[in-house]
């Protein structure tokens, strides 16, 4: 089972707690859970640094994280509100990590299945005619790595979100590339859906992953593209 320490590790580098940091996690969080609805103005600098205990340098600063993150829109003599969800940087992955720690991976669980059965197929099939020798190499190994039968649960999990990445980087698509937060937490939810993703794989799921890996030695680009487009629909839900 993935535990919460596992998905904070996963989806969000940790740094050194500062003050700074401190103020966007609670006002990123507080935003993305709607305690702050969309359109309303935060409170002012006073109450905020008050809240806080930090200064106004501090607190400007903060905003302006959020903002480079499209959660907020200040405005001189207006107040600062809060932007519309669709104008987020939902490839953020501080922004994703927010939307599950206010419990809403459901909805975002759906969406994300959307945005990775359009992208990862396109990717494999892009990694392998685009993917260099040294690339497909590394695809290759954890790709043998994973259907081994004596890969502990923990190594599975690293493997499954390493082979993600790994394939959109050899796709030598910067778009594709951009999306590395965004695969990451899909697969994330994946595992927290259905736990038996991080144990030893099938029968039937070893093959899929051998049958990838054998498109992805031969460059069949058609082929790597069909198997990816299984291997997403692996434990995820049909969307109501």
């Amino acid at each position: 089972m993935l535990r919460k320490p596992a998905l904070e590790t996963i989806l969000k580098k940790r740094r050194v707690a500062t003050n700074h940091s401190r103020v966007v996690e609670a006002l990123g969080k507080d935003i993305v859970a709607g305690r702050y609805s969309v359109g309303e103005i935060l409170p002012g600098d006073t109450d905020l640094a008050l809240r806080f205990g930090v200064s106004r340098t501090v607190l400007r600063e903060a905003m302006k994280t959020l903002d480079a993150k499209g959660l907020i829109n200040p405005r001189v003599r207006v107040g600062t509100s809060v932007r519309p969800r669709n104008e987020w940087n939902h490839y953020d992955p501080s922004v994703l990590y927010w939307y599950i720690e206010a419990g809403l991976e459901d909805n975002l669980l759906g969406q994300l299945q959307e945005i990775c059965l359009m992208l990862e197929p396109t990717a494999a099939m892009l990694a392998a005619t685009n993917g260099t020798p040294q690339q497909i190499n590394a695809i290759l190994r954890r790709l043998d790595r994973l259907v081994s039968v004596v890969t502990p649960a923990e190594e599975v999990i690293t493997l499954l979100l390493d082979l993600h990445v790994a394939i959109a980087e050899a796709s030598a698509n910067v778009f594709i590339q951009s999306s590395e937060a965004a695969l990451k937490t899909a697969t994330v939810l994946r595992i927290k859906r259905n736990p038996a993703m991080a144990g030893p794989l099938s029968a039937a799921d070893a093959d899929t992953y051998r049958t990838l890996s054998c498109a992805l030695q031969a460059r069949n680009g058609e082929l790597a593209r069909s198997i990816m487009e299984k291997i997403v629909r692996m434990g995820l839900p049909d969307r109501a």
